[in-house]
């Protein structure tokens, strides 16, 4: 363990989609979890705009933009085809094809939505992150200055 906490935003489409590329997601549909999420709709809504230059409301850069009620609904919607792609959350650790090591990616591997399989018995950590972490340790009000920054930002205050 390197001391370094954090997660990642994740965005994917299914692979029968055709989509490879985030260039290849304008005019589609594209899912955020909850708008309070942090992973799930507050960081990937700042940082789309920058590289397109374009809002995140329907028909500026994305055909339509859907709010699907959590991380691992919009997993399914797009598991379901009832959007093409989306956003949920990992930590970034480990490999792709399994899911990462924690996040609902990991926790839809796991449970055959999505590509990869993870052998091993979950134990009680794995089951409160929803998958292998680093570790936990304690935060402080510090450690999400951050993210209230970016909070503030996109509400305007």
């Amino acid at each position: 363990m390197d001391g370094s906490i954090g997660y990642r935003s994740i965005g994917f489409a299914r692979a029968e989609s055709g989509i490879t590329l985030f260039e290849e997601m304008e005019v589609k549909s594209f899912g955020f979890g909850d708008p309070n999420s942090t992973s799930g709709d507050l960081i990937p809504s700042i940082e789309i705009p920058q590289v397109t230059g374009e809002s995140m409301e329907s028909g500026d850069y994305f055909g339509e933009v859907t709010f699907t009620g959590g991380h691992e609904q919009t997993i399914v919607a797009v598991n379901n085809g009832d959007i093409d792609a989306g956003v949920t959350w990992a930590d970034g650790q480990g490999n792709w094809e399994d899911g990462y090591n924690s996040g609902a990616l990991r926790k839809a591997v796991d449970a055959g939505l999505v590509d990869g399989l993870h052998e091993r018995d979950p134990d009680c950590p794995y089951g409160v992150a929803a998958g292998e972490t680093l570790g936990f340790q304690p935060v402080s009000h510090d450690t999400c200055l951050s993210v209230i920054a970016a909070r503030k930002s996109k509400i305007g205050g």
